[in-house]
């Protein structure tokens, strides 16, 4: 886990985090909102009923609403495999570039995309699984694609080598009826792009800049704003309430300074910067009361390699710090709950998750026991439980992988094992109420119900 940040494999859980969640509040589990937590739909209880073989070194899992199929990309096969969402049979495997890391699924036109990063291409898959195109990226893939619901269109972050001593720093944009594709430049070493709903208007932080671009979705325009405050921008959070985007500042790689958060209105302005503690990585939102949630993991140790106590920053939607909690050694995610309006911290060095509620931003009075060093967690809207999942290679040996399922009375109700991990990524099927995990060492994707 230590050198999962910055990666394609963060933005992988990243994005199963925002899709499990996106589909709870879609009717598959609790309605939450000013008045609490709602009832939960009784399921039986979750269990691994099947583990299906698809292609070698299974990352990425997405599954499609329009059709109910489930798509892997296997990274060490340059393929993706496909399920059937009822019978859980692998229906195809369609060839496609190299190193297929991640997918997205584009409901605009119902086609699949899939990030080829030993290419640096993107492989457009249709509605019958056959490769509608393919688009060549220009230089190295930075990160996962995004979509634009405004236009259809689908973004990914490069850059370019240019001799003898430059670089192209570029958004791709692939048209989605085309999937030609348009470079756009942005600013130097672009780390993280997400989409504002608000403006229509893709954000992207540069971390060589001290800048963030907001690039027009309709005349591909680009507006940088410098930051007032920090140097090196990487992740983003869009709050929907109150439309603003919020912008990470790690400030140093090597030693411990403290991070800021950049907030930036609809009109491309810095209306807030907040201090936060040392090395902030990721933030969550809370969609009920607006507040953001801040993990700052602090800098390793030099020599063991060991991390200081997780530090939580709670800024409100006023854009104040109203909160700072310690939590454990080595916490990447803050995880919310619909369920319980919780959030959920994960932290592997501790060997526990830590629950902060998200009403009080006080600290569970103990963290619960989650096994085998938890790195993430994901949530299963169907139930309301939250899965969290261990690293299977703490040793450097993979083993199967455990996963504590946690219940909305915030209890450990017992664990799953998977096949043999690392765990790359995962889906939620509303329709039959499935979790999807892959198994990297074990070629199998693992299906709970």
């Amino acid at each position: 886990m230590k050198n999962m940040y910055p990666s394609i494999a963060l933005g992988i859980w990243a994005s199963l985090f925002v899709t499990l969640v996106i589909a709870s509040s879609a009717g598959a589990g609790p309605v939450t909102g000013a008045g609490g937590p709602q009832p939960l739909v009784h399921l039986a209880p979750i269990s691994v009923v099947k583990n299906v073989t698809v292609g070698v070194r299974p990352t990425g899992v997405v599954y499609d609403p329009a059709n109910q199929e489930v798509y892997v990309s296997n990274t060490g096969a340059n393929t993706v495999s496909v399920l059937n969402g009822s019978t859980n049979k692998v229906v195809a495997t369609v060839k496609v570039g190299t190193h297929p890391d991640a997918l997205l699924y584009d409901p605009t036109n119902r086609e699949m995309y899939v990030l080829n990063s030993g290419s640096n291409s993107i492989s457009v898959l249709s509605t019958s699984n056959k490769v509608l195109a393919t688009a060549s990226i220009r230089g190295t893939i930075f990160e996962l694609p995004i979509y634009d619901p405004a236009n259809g269109d689908v973004y990914v972050l490069s850059s370019a080598y240019v001799p003898p001593l430059t670089f192209d720093y570029n958004l791709s944009k692939i048209d989605h009826h085309t999937n030609n594709v348009t470079l756009i430049k942005v600013g130097a070493g672009p780390n993280y792009a997400i989409y504002d709903n608000a403006t229509t208007e893709v954000v992207v932080s540069n971390g060589g800049a001290s800048s963030v671009s907001f690039v027009n979705s309709s005349t591909n325009a680009v507006t940088t704003v410098k930051l007032t405050t920090g140097t090196i921008p990487l992740w983003m959070v869009y709050d929907a309430r109150n439309q603003e985007v919020y912008a990470l500042d790690e400030g140093s790689f090597t030693k411990a300074t403290p991070g800021y958060v950049s907030v930036f209105s609809t009109s491309h302005t810095v209306v807030a910067s907040v201090k936060v503690a040392d090395r902030p990585v990721t933030a969550t939102v809370d969609p009920v009361n607006g507040e953001v949630v801040v993990v700052n993991t602090g800098v390793p140790n030099s020599t063991t390699g060991a991390y200081p106590a997780t530090t939580l920053n709670v800024i409100s939607s006023l854009n104040k710090l109203t909160a700072t909690v310690k939590v454990g050694h080595e916490g990447f995610y803050a995880i919310w709950s619909p369920s319980t309006q919780d959030f959920y911290i994960p932290c592997e060095q501790s060997n526990a998750t830590y629950v902060l509620n998200g009403t009080t931003n006080l600290l569970l009075s103990k963290p619960l026991a989650t096994g085998q060093y938890p790195v993430a967690a994901f949530y299963d809207p169907g139930r309301g439980e939250m899965l969290v999942v261990g690293n299977s290679n703490t040793t450097g040996t993979p083993t199967k992988t455990v996963v504590t399922l946690l219940t909305s009375a915030n209890k450990v109700a017992g664990t799953l094992l998977l096949g043999k991990g690392p765990t790359g990524g995962g889906a939620y099927d509303p329709k039959n109420s499935d979790v999807y995990a892959s198994d990297e060492g074990a070629n199998e994707l693992s299906i709970l119900h």
